[in-house]
């Protein structure tokens, strides 16, 4: 049972890095489109579980770095 309990907490945190890459490529785009989508995707994602202290503090929209 822990051995499944591992094999799927991985699978979720690949998952989650697979979303979370996509959506950086999104918000990084020139598209003003793509760009708040890729906002709107990393707010979902910054509210699960697996989100780390790191993208916690990204800032957001708009703010300056």
């Amino acid at each position: 049972m822990k051995t499944w309990e591992q094999k799927t907490g991985a699978d979720n945190r690949t998952q989650w890095w697979t979303r979370y890459t996509w959506a950086e490529e999104l918000r990084l785009s020139k598209d003003p489109a793509r760009q708040l989508l890729g906002w709107s995707h990393l707010n979902i994602l910054s509210v699960g579980a697996l989100t780390t202290d790191a993208l916690q503090r990204v800032p957001p929209e708009g703010s300056l770095f």
